[in-house]
């Protein structure tokens, strides 16, 4: 609803899954999966650990190079603020993906009780790269974002238990500290920032800063079964959530809406998915073991629709809307709706490790991720891609308790072109999709644009079993 000149700004990011950023088939190394006997099947399975004797020590530490480019071609590909083509927006960043983790066989060869800690779904952008001096801020992205970081970072407890000796089950729970930080633009008369009456380019901007934390909890559960000797499959399911966050804002208006910053706080939360993941391993000889995984995340299940959408509240620190009371010439809706409408996606792997010799073990995987976020719902902050990793790693005994290991992937990542974002289309337009995309105030910047990624993972081991 429009309360005198309303600036409905969605300041947080739309966020899809975190797969081009750090695919979760990195987390513990190449060949981890829900088959995988090793202290990181805490993440992947938590049947898995029952296998484990005595205490089991694991510290995986991977850092993911990402790199963003996104041009915009809405208006022709004319940033109306300069009349020449849009300057190319790149975010770069170095995302820290661990692993860290113990096992205890609390009674022999039946019941094995672990915890690990892990960043598992983290997403966002850093575009202020391509920033000379700001503000105000120039990257045509703007309106999705300048400068976001979501991270989830869970904690969790495990139990594994030997029902037979080919058959394990396994359950955790999750207790995750979500964190928040962003930066983002709006457009509150559709001009893109332009200035009217010799005001300088994009000096119409409204800027929201958000800063926040939360938790959510979730739990996971899953069986391991030996098909017969040297062969096992694995299954684990993680329950759906709801990302949750609080913390402080603040908007910063321009001098023709009053030209001061107004605090406030903030209130946002999203819906996670369920996720189901399939594995089978094999030893096919003495030295050489080959599996393959399967992960279906079910984002359409909960975030296909306007369920799904990120949603924020922002009130004044007196718990009214951000108006003229706080010095700014507009109201700033307290209720706030960012679209993601994630569809459902998958990721497959094959993996193989190989025992060189009593202290050595070679292993490489390949891997699809297939993206989830559809062509008219992209951004240049709700972005995923369909991508294939190839990985190496390599591991080594040191003494006859500690192992040092190293691995690399690459992921080639298929660039996207948008052309029918339904981002400021017009109710009568083939674009549209619903009012949470269509034009208001504030207006919303097409997504229409071309968009590419590079990606790459280099990551150490060190591990101790007593």
């Amino acid at each position: 609803m429009i309360r005198s000149l309303v600036v409905a700004v969605a300041v947080f990011p739309s966020l899809a899954t975190a797969a081009s950023i750090a695919p979760s088939a990195t987390i513990g190394g190449v060949d981890a999966g829900p088959v995988t006997k090793d202290v990181v099947s805490i993440f992947h399975n938590p049947a898995a650990i029952a296998h484990l004797k005595g205490f089991d020590f694991v510290l995986d530490v991977q850092a993911a190079d990402v790199r963003n480019e996104v041009i915009a071609t809405r208006n022709d590909g004319i940033d109306p603020n300069t009349g020449e083509p849009y300057a190319l927006s790149v975010a770069e960043l170095v995302v820290p993906v661990f692993f860290l983790g113990g096992t205890y066989e609390v009674i022999e060869d039946k019941l094995v009780a672990g915890i690990g800690i892990t960043p598992h779904f983290m997403g966002g952008g850093d575009y202020t790269g391509v920033e000379s001096n700001p503000p105000p801020y120039t990257g045509h992205q703007r309106y999705a974002g300048i400068d976001s970081k979501v991270i989830s970072i869970a904690a969790m407890p495990t139990l594994a238990y030997r029902l037979t000796e080919a058959l394990s089950v396994g359950a955790g729970f999750s207790y995750n500290v979500d964190i928040f930080d962003a930066l983002q633009a709006s457009d509150p008369i559709g001009t893109e920032g332009l200035g009217f009456g010799g005001d300088a380019a994009y000096s119409y901007d409204v800027y929201l800063s958000a800063q926040g934390t939360g938790s959510h909890t979730t739990w996971s559960a899953g069986a391991l079964y030996e098909i017969e000797e040297g062969m096992e499959i694995g299954l684990s399911y993680v329950a759906p959530s709801t990302w949750s966050v609080a913390g402080d804002v603040s908007v910063d208006a321009p001098d023709f809406l009053g030209g001061v910053t107004a605090p406030g706080v903030f209130t946002a939360e999203m819906p996670l998915p369920a996720i189901t993941k399939l594995g089978i391993a094999a030893q096919f000889t003495e030295k050489l073991r080959v599996g393959w995984v399967l992960e279906y995340w079910a984002w359409g299940d909960c975030c296909s629709g306007q369920d799904g959408d990120l949603y924020i509240n922002v009130l004044s620190e007196d718990g009214d809307p951000i108006g003229q009371a706080d010095g700014i010439t507009i109201e700033v809706d307290e209720d706030i709706y960012s679209p993601r409408r994630v569809e459902s996606a998958y990721n497959f792997a094959t993996h193989m490790g190989y025992d060189y010799d009593a202290k050595t073990w070679l292993g490489a995987r390949v891997a699809y991720n297939h993206h989830g976020i559809p062509d008219f719902a992209v951004t240049a902050t709700n972005l995923d891609y369909d991508t294939i990793g190839f990985g190496v790693g390599a591991r080594r005994y040191l003494s006859d308790n500690l192992v040092l290991g190293l691995s690399y992937t690459y992921y080639q990542v298929h660039g996207r072109e948008i052309t029918n974002s339904a981002r400021n289309a017009p109710e009568d337009s083939p674009d549209y999709v619903d009012e949470r995309f269509s034009p208001s105030m504030p207006f919303s910047a097409s997504g229409n644009g071309l968009y590419q990624a590079y990606n790459q993972v280099f990551g150490v081991r060190v591990a101790a079993d007593f």
